[in-house]
């Protein structure tokens, strides 16, 4: 048997779009000889409806699209759909041929949730087919096929999986086929929506076998990237803004939206203070140029001494603080604010996860933004990722200096990240301890961290939490991504011991 996997990039609610790309696959897999068509979990309705389960007339879109998905003749396809009976949400798979719909499993609806089907009869060897919905994170491929090796001992699997992206969250494809003994016997494109065909015969899966990128680094960002397309594609945006500074998060990132839109879709702004370091205007402009994007330098110092003239009258006889850090922040957010206004572009936040982790950025200064393409990436990933990049193409993407410098916000005099933070290497870990590991204070400091600062750690992690709720969305990259993966309430009395 010829069976063709759709590695579909379905929209969320959008139904008919949905029906219409799968009709096209059946026909398209019929015309190479398949008999059969697989698509993934939640491929006609889309994953994470959220409210929108709770429309109306919600049945009525997803049976009439069900209903033109019967006109296919010659080959079954089985997809997955989430409907409504009574007052409960059930996730069901499908399987049409000829006309006739079969109703092959439901369970609760659980965006999250995977489930298994036999491909035919009841023959405790015939093949398992596992629909895998959950969205990338590091270690969920590797963990999947682990856990799926060990049912292949006993039967073939298959294990089908989306592609393309909805909101925060990637579903990176990469479909395989396990026969007996766990041996991978198919393993389809990676990260890329596509139709793929292996043969199944005398109870053996066999076809082609894509790689998957070899090293972390690559991994990350080609997801990043990803991640980022589809929000930009899917919510009718065409071009990018961000503000390039001369450190290492803005040039990434501004890395990645070029290879999501093209450079000719990309605009940054440069917003030197007299605070900004030489080095960080020349490297800013470097960059722009090496990547090909329009940029303007706007100086920001005329503007910020007209905002401390409106209050001089209030800060009169007061020591500068934070206040006047974060109004630097702040007007340099505005400008890129009102150049997204203007143009239409959306406005990429640069913030990494380990100042997201610490409320180390200003709300409503470099906050904002409409999407945060690394917001799930420690600094030291970031620092791993952006050498890997220029090595990877061979190339100065991202100019040396940049890496080599020490990170700094540059809104005080000779200001660097680590007067307010612990070293990067040693937060980071401390952070992926605390967020992927639940370790208590008293693990990190059984560990050897140091007390003061691991206090300080949790304590400043717990306080940023009403920053994190109000920043952009961005990527879900790990399992203990914020606002997805990891939460806490706002107001509470809670002391981690």
């Amino acid at each position: 048997m010829k069976i063709a996997i759709y590695q579909m990039d379905s929209t969320a609610g959008a139904f008919e779009a949905n029906a219409d790309k799968m009709i096209n696959a059946a026909i398209k897999a019929q015309e190479q000889g398949a008999e059969m068509l697989i698509t993934p979990a939640f491929s006609l309705t889309g994953t994470d409806l959220q409210q929108l389960l709770h429309y109306k007339k919600l049945d009525k879109h997803i049976r009439l699209q069900m209903e033109k998905l019967k006109q296919v003749k010659g080959i079954s396809i089985i997809f997955g759909v989430i409907e409504r009976e009574k007052n409960q949400f059930l996730h069901r798979i499908i399987g049409m041929q000829n006309g006739k719909t079969h109703l092959i499993l439901q369970k609760e609806y659980n965006e999250k949730s995977d489930c298994y089907i036999e491909l035919v009869g009841k023959n405790k060897k015939n093949p398992l087919i596992y629909f895998d919905n959950s969205p990338f994170s590091l270690t969920h491929y590797k963990k999947t096929q682990d856990k799926l090796q060990k049912l292949a001992k006993k039967r073939p699997v298959l294990c089908v999986r989306a592609a393309g992206g909805q909101d925060a969250c990637v579903f990176d494809g990469s479909s395989f086929a396990l026969n007996a003994r766990g041996e991978l016997s198919f393993q389809s494109a990676f990260n890329q929506e596509c139709l793929e065909y292996l043969d199944f015969e005398d109870n053996i899966f066999s076809g082609s076998l894509n790689t998957r990128p070899d090293t972390e680094e690559e991994l990350l960002y080609n997801i990043a990237v990803q991640g980022l397309k589809n929000y930009i594609s899917k919510n009718g945006f065409q071009k990018i803004c961000l503000g390039l500074s001369g450190g290492l998060d803005s040039a990434l990132v501004l890395a990645m939206a070029v290879d999501a839109v093209g450079a000719e879709n990309c605009e940054v702004l440069l917003m030197p203070s007299i605070y900004t370091a030489e080095i960080s205007n020349t490297a800013a402009e470097k960059m722009a140029q090496n990547l090909g994007v329009q940029y303007e330098s706007v100086p920001i110092w005329e503007i910020y001494q007209s905002f401390k003239t409106a209050l001089a009258h209030r800060f009169d006889g007061l020591p500068d603080d934070i206040t006047e850090e974060n109004l630097q922040a702040r007007i340099r957010g505005t400008l890129l604010m009102a150049l997204s206004n203007k143009t239409g572009a959306l406005l990429l936040s640069t913030g990494n996860k380990s100042e997201v982790a610490m409320g180390y950025a200003t709300l409503y200064g470099d906050m904002n933004g409409g999407f945060a393409p690394i917001k799930d990436l420690y600094k030291t990933q970031v620092f791993a990722i952006s050498r890997w990049l220029n090595k990877h193409r061979n190339q100065e993407v991202i100019p040396q200096e940049i890496i080599d410098r020490k990170p700094s916000a540059e809104l005080r005099p000779n200001q660097t990240d680590q007067d307010s933070l612990p070293e990067y290497a040693v937060l980071d870990e401390m952070l992926y301890n605390i967020l992927e590991n639940n370790a208590t204070p008293k693990d990190l400091i059984k560990q050897g961290f140091d007390e003061n600062e691991v206090r300080q750690t949790f304590r400043r992690l717990y306080a940023a939490e009403y920053k994190r709720r109000q920043g952009a969305l961005g990527t879900k990259l790990s399992n203990s991504a914020f606002g997805i993966d990891w939460t806490i309430p706002l107001t509470h009395k809670f002391k981690p011991e």
